[in-house]
Order: C-alpha cells, then sequence, then structure tokens
C-alpha cells in the first residue's frame, strides 16, 4: 500500500487546554464534516498511526475531495496525495 505519515492528515492538536470542558491532545477536523473529538483509544491508533488510512472518516473525505475535483475514486484504493 506505499508509506504513510505518523498521524492522519485531519488531526488537529489542542494547544490551549483550558478552551476545552474535556482534555484531549486533539480533534479531527475533515473538510467535509463536523469537527469530531476523538476518543483517547482511537487518538493512540488510528489517528496517530498508519492505521488512519483504514479509517471511515478519512476515506470519506478522500472520496469527498475527489468529487469536488472531479476525479473518482475507487473505494479503499490506496492513498495517492
Amino acid at each position: 500500500m506505499g508509506t504513510c505519515s505518523d498521524e492522519c492528515p485531519f488531526l488537529v492538536p489542542v494547544t490551549a487546554d483550558f478552551l476545552w470542558t474535556y482534555r484531549v491532545p486533539g480533534y479531527c477536523r475533515r473538510p467535509d464534516a463536523q469537527v469530531r473529538v476523538p476518543a483517547p483509544a482511537t487518538l493512540m491508533c488510528p489517528c496517530t498511526t498508519c492505521q488512519y488510512v483504514r479509517c471511515p472518516g478519512f476515506l470519506a473525505a478522500r472520496q469527498w475531495e475527489a468529487r469536488s475535483q472531479g476525479r473518482c475514486l475507487t473505494a479503499g484504493a490506496p492513498s495517492t496525495w
């Protein structure tokens, strides 16, 4: 399948913990969906490992981006970005 970065490109680190009701190290900000705060176990794996390429949200965002650019991706195809 190729190599991937160490963490999901949609994972945004939280730098000001006092702004959040619950302390979290990061949140998921996809271009096609609302902000999502993953559970701590999800942040450990898959969000911060290469396993994010199998995340349904990551795959949906890839499909959304491809459609918005007029391209077509087959489900489960390796990432080409």
